[in-house]
């Protein structure tokens, strides 16, 4: 009679392909409606985050209209990189493109409510900012270009930020008419938090702008700056900025103010 013998190492090892090979068939074939509400219950507690329509795998896909805290961005598309399922990140190539808003780049989701940006490239009218000023007597205008090199959050452990946004043609449309030119806004890591400075460019809009905001990990936050008329015949600005209190004998209205970060 014939002597069947198994070599345990070698069943192992087919065992285990097998399973690999039939947990890569789920992932490429989960419908991604399905995995990216897991993901977004588990990175996105505060549901800043809204994806209708969703087409496609969690491998490749699509949504038709993507909203991000009150910011409409329009159609959203993904590509899902295996590299990054290897360091225990959900790696994304994304692309988002609206009537008003364009932008590419990639984002990962880690463990522990880990979120990270790579190359982001945004342009969008900031009129689809308003919606962030929800309550408030606010509108603004103009065209917003961006440039995050990287970006890190991690609650409670890391702000981390590079990057460049300039706003064009910036205005505030109430609560009342002011022109405010060109306004940069660059963003420097420091260790685990964030310096951004916030200033006007070319000297073309009513209001001289010299602000910096320090944000630590911790999410402790503290502005600091001033805020100047650029013209003295300014008579709309003016009284705006006495919202601020009262200027010094140059004309500058001191801004200093610290805070906390909601639902760090």
């Amino acid at each position: 009679m014939a002597r069947i013998s198994f070599n345990k190492r070698k069943v192992r090892n087919y065992l285990l392909l097998g399973v690999g090979c039939y947990l890569l068939f789920v992932l490429i074939t989960v419908p991604a409606s399905v995995a990216l509400r897991y993901l977004l219950e588990s990175n996105d507690s505060a549901q800043n985050i809204k994806l209708l329509q969703l087409r496609g795998t969690v491998w490749q896909g699509e949504a038709q209209e993507a909203t991000f805290s009150r910011v409409k961005l329009g159609k959203l598309s993904w590509g899902l990189n295996s590299l990054g399922l290897l360091a225990g990140n959900v790696d994304l190539d994304v692309r988002i493109g609206g009537e008003n808003t364009q932008g590419n780049g990639n984002v990962a989701l880690g463990f522990g409510g880990k979120l990270a940006l790579q190359d982001v490239d945004v342009r969008l009218a900031a009129e689809q900012l308003n919606g962030l000023f929800s309550g408030l007597p606010v509108s603004i205008s103009g065209n917003v270009l961006g440039k995050i090199s990287e970006l890190e959050i991690k609650k409670e452990q890391v702000f981390r930020a590079k990057g460049r946004v300039v706003w064009q043609q910036a205005a505030l449309q109430a609560p009342q008419g002011i022109e405010l030119g060109d306004i940069l806004i660059e963003l420097e890591p420091q260790n685990k938090n964030t310096r951004i400075t916030i200033t006007d460019q070319n000297e073309t809009g009513q209001l001289k702008i010299n602000l910096k905001l320090e944000v630590q990990n911790s999410g402790k936050y503290r502005w600091e700056g001033t805020l100047s008329p650029r013209n003295a015949d300014a008579s709309k600005l003016a009284e705006f900025l006495r919202f601020l209190g009262r200027p010094d004998s140059a004309g500058n209205y001191w801004i200093s103010r610290s805070g906390q970060l909601a639902n760090w």
